[in-house]
């Protein structure tokens, strides 16, 4: 797939195109949408989740498309080009956020009395792979300050936005934006 820059109706006339096509002629205005968001989609997943393949920024832009094109019929879009594109990139970035939730609910298989202790005769016991990665995310929690820990923590358990923001005093926005500090460092850990 080449990408193409979006047309010049743009992104938010796409999605209510997509919401009104019944297949029966195709769907071109999902083939537009697709070539759209493709560039700079890919280009954001790459600067914010550095950790990423290309092979996983595309299916989490295939996630997107298939995901924007079931629910553009509710898609509201009452500002124009700019809520279009928010709405896009929140669906896939809530998409790319996946692997960081898994590693931080994953448990550690052994506990370290039993990681200490080695049968006679072995001089290495391997790792588990969950182990591995839990170990790599608490170095990783490591490097953040006291505040971008209890936020990281509190937002993998799944807790809302708004009841973190609350919790801390700061705004929405200001927790998302050390969110997007905090996958930034985490991107650097696991590469």
């Amino acid at each position: 797939m080449s990408p193409v820059p979006c047309p010049e109706r743009g992104l938010h006339t796409l999605i209510r195109q997509m919401a009104q096509e019944d297949g029966r002629n195709g769907n071109p205005a999902l083939a537009a949408f697709m070539d759209c968001i493709w560039p700079r989609l890919a280009a954001s997943l790459r600067r914010q989740y550095n950790f990423l393949s290309a092979e996983d920024i595309e299916d989490i832009i295939q996630y997107t498309v298939i995901r924007a094109w079931r629910a553009a019929p509710a898609y509201r879009g009452k500002h124009g080009e700019q809520s279009a594109w928010a709405w896009v990139f929140q669906i896939a970035h809530r998409r790319a956020r996946g692997p960081y939730r898994r590693w931080a609910e994953q448990t550690i298989p052994w506990d370290e009395d039993q990681l200490n202790t080695r049968p006679a005769g072995e001089e290495y016991m391997p790792e588990g792979p969950t182990h591995t990665i839990r170990r790599t995310w608490e170095a990783c929690l490591e490097t953040l300050s006291t505040r971008e820990q209890e936020i990281a923590r509190e937002r993998f358990r799944g807790v809302p936005l708004k009841e973190i923001a609350a919790k801390h005093g700061i705004s929405t926005p200001r927790v998302h934006q050390i969110l997007q500090e905090i996958y930034r460092k985490a991107g650097k850990c696991f590469s």
